[in-house]
């Protein structure tokens, strides 16, 4: 199932991984879809358009909710919205760690730093995907909601 490496890794903890990383992507499109319904054409902008990162999508979300305050579900996209702002920080700090001893990774945000900020256990993968899981779920019910 998996191609063959001579990449030291172990597949337990880089099928964790990748779990998270596609559950991220899934739920920016959930987000995504909660933008479009807002402000029709986003979802066009986004594949068509110039290149966004998530950070970008966060600030159209963010923008987009100042002009909807009288929307009967501010309170909940606002919330969805500050919980993607969170798993984007904790997203990046996964994608831009480094591989160490152990066939780990390790987040080190401060180069001035000689500790290392964060080691990305197994188990700290699967709180993340947990984390991503009902992050996502709360979101596919606000999209839900809003679009019927």
């Amino acid at each position: 199932m998996i191609t063959e490496t001579r990449i030291p890794l172990n597949r337990e903890y880089c099928t964790e991984l990748g779990v998270a990383v596609y559950g991220f992507a899934y739920y920016e499109w959930i987000i995504i879809y909660i933008i479009e319904c807002l402000n029709p054409g986003f979802v066009k902008k986004y594949c068509r358009g110039k290149p966004m990162a998530s950070g970008e999508v966060k600030s159209s979300f963010e923008e987009l909710l100042k002009n909807h305050q009288n929307h009967p579900q501010i309170n909940e996209l606002s919330d969805c919205c500050q919980e993607f702002a969170i798993l984007i920080h904790k997203r990046n700090a996964l994608i831009h760690a480094h591989p160490i001893e152990g066939n780990i990774l390790n987040y080190q945000a401060e180069l001035a730093k000689t500790i290392t900020d964060f080691k990305w256990q197994k188990e700290d993968i699967v709180s993340f995907i947990k984390d991503i899981d009902s992050s996502a779920c709360f979101a596919a019910s606000v999209l839900d909601s809003i679009r019927n």
